[in-house]
């Protein structure tokens, strides 16, 4: 449910770590009845769903986090976010004023061709695709980052890199998943500590998620949106041709 804490000029809402057990699908129904005969909000649970209805659905494991908007997009961007934003330059975490630095090492990768996209500025991130978060956070990352991150900074970061390597391959053993949930929590606890309260975003809490999710439904690639993403150029096509009468197409 997360808590409300002062951010800048305003506030926004925190999701930092707790010890909790994971709510079941039956806590959830009886939360959800509660709420909705109560009209009051009853543990984040705001009343009755329609998939209550579905057999054998269970509405808590049933949500998959996908982790090209969770991580790629979200915990990814948001840190290089916090690192380049000039309302931090006072933050240990600053690294603003090496940008020259950076985008030196990044733009030298050579990334092979299994990686379609070649590295741009670290100045155009706001136009970078997720598959360029992919791959800075898999592999530019560890090249990059050393001498221009502080140390705590840098070895933080790595925990999530190095978590994902682990959810992202096409055969993970149990201690694998295992691995990477303690480091998935270690990386979220650190969150806390070296950026602040108010930057453990839903995204960084999603992430406490992400083991259970592939001990259930598979590595993080077979359930990620990436798959669906590349077919909007297949649904952009067809408009032309629906606008010429083609409407059996």
């Amino acid at each position: 449910m997360g808590e409300v804490v002062e951010k800048g000029r305003g506030f926004v809402r925190s999701y930092f770590y707790k010890e909790h057990a994971e709510r079941t699908h039956s806590q959830f129904k009886s939360n959800a009845t509660e709420a909705y005969h109560t009209t009051t909000v009853k543990h984040g649970v705001k009343g009755l769903s329609i998939l209550l209805l579905l057999p054998l659905f269970d509405i808590v494991s049933g949500f998959i986090p996908d982790y090209m908007h969770c991580v790629l997009l979200g915990v990814c961007r948001q840190m290089v976010g916090l690192w380049m934003d000039t309302c931090n330059h006072t933050e240990p975490w600053y690294i603003g004023r090496k940008i020259r630095l950076f985008d030196k090492k990044l733009l030298s990768v050579k990334p092979p061709t299994e990686i379609t996209r070649s590295p741009r500025s670290i100045v155009n991130r706001k136009f970078w695709k997720a598959s360029e978060w992919r791959a800075f956070l898999l592999y530019y990352a560890f090249y990059v980052l050393p001498g221009i991150l502080p140390p705590p900074y840098l070895e933080h970061f790595l925990l999530l890199s190095c978590s994902i390597h682990l959810l992202l391959q096409q055969s993970i053993s149990i201690s694998d998943i295992k691995k990477a949930e303690t480091t998935l929590v270690s990386f979220v606890k650190k969150m806390e500590l070296l950026y602040g309260r108010e930057n453990v975003s839903f995204n960084v809490h999603q992430l406490t998620h992400l083991s259970t999710s592939v001990w259930n439904w598979g590595p993080l690639w077979s359930t990620s949106a990436f798959t669906f993403e590349s077919n909007n150029a297949n649904i952009s096509y067809f408009k032309p041709l629906q606008a010429r009468g083609h409407a059996g197409v």
